[in-house]
């Protein structure tokens, strides 16, 4: 039971690190994309509805590579699947060796 509840831990380790790498990329992907260029436009002046002027900054945004967000983001799902499904192995052994440690106790 101690081996099963180790394995169980272990899962939960690497589901927790492939999560913190698959959310790490995401930052990257997505924040490399909101990223002001050097070349970017001035502020223009924009007429709407007639009420007057409005002062408007422009910006060159870049898209995320959205094939890649996509994985990333399956990546962190997986992760978060896998984390759950160790800590539920974890738990359902936990209670097996309460309930071993009980009827033991019982019995003598």
């Amino acid at each position: 039971m101690i081996k099963a509840m180790d394995y169980a831990v272990q899962g939960m380790r690497q589901a927790t690190n492939q999560a913190n790498d698959a959310a790490g990329r995401i930052i990257r992907g997505t924040s490399n994309s909101l990223n002001v260029p050097e070349q970017a436009t001035a502020p223009e002046t924009i007429t709407s509805n007639n009420t007057g002027p409005v002062r408007t900054a422009t910006r060159d945004l870049v898209a995320p590579n959205s094939d890649t967000l996509i994985f990333d983001i399956v990546d962190l799902k997986v992760a978060e699947l896998n984390f759950k499904a160790n800590a539920a192995v974890y738990k359902r052994m936990a209670d097996m060796t309460d309930e071993f440690i009980n009827n033991f106790a019982r019995k003598t």
